[in-house]
């Protein structure tokens, strides 16, 4: 199972990479950030394989599908080490993007209960069809995205995605 999480880019790669991602962030006049110090967090656990590949293929074509996302401003997903790396910021933008093909408000970003956005389904005749629930996860991953970025951002840290 794939997972999202938030630290510092040491404890996910190696110096040496780390020194590859730092040459190439400075190649494409990025700005140099500061690794973090803080412990790894777990943002979303036991994201569904699948459903995770139709996400980043979205966030693919809005120019933002990495494994890294980096809490410094610059717009180009860069290459580096073998890895995709982006900015949280254009991660950010990303997802606004996606809002509306989403079905999610603007007031509800930071909502952490997926239930706001889902129907009643007391009767049998009335259950979810598997769009639906595709339709429910989906937008539970743009949350989890969003609240993971909007943390790289304010604690300087970075998210990745596992799988």
């Amino acid at each position: 199972m794939a997972s999202l999480e938030l630290g510092p880019l040491s404890n996910f790669l190696e110096e040496e990479e780390i020194r590859t991602i730092h040459g190439v962030l400075e190649d494409h006049g990025a700005p140099h950030f500061k690794d973090g110090d803080d412990d790894s967090h777990l943002i979303e656990a036991s994201l569904d394989e699948d459903l995770l590949a139709d996400f980043m293929d979205q966030l693919e074509a809005n120019e933002a599908g990495c494994e890294y996302y980096l809490p410094v401003e610059f717009e180009d997903v860069l290459d580096a080490a073998g890895y995709r790396v982006g900015s949280a910021h254009a991660l950010l933008l990303a997802l606004a993007n996606m809002r509306d093909d989403m079905g999610i408000d603007e007031d509800e970003d930071d909502e952490i209960d997926d239930d706001a956005d889902s129907e009643d389904y007391d009767d049998i005749d009335d259950e979810p069809s598997a769009i639906d629930l595709k339709d429910q996860h989906m937008r539970h991953l743009w949350r989890a995205f969003h609240r993971g970025a909007t943390a790289a951002i304010t604690r300087n840290l970075v998210l990745v995605v596992q799988r």
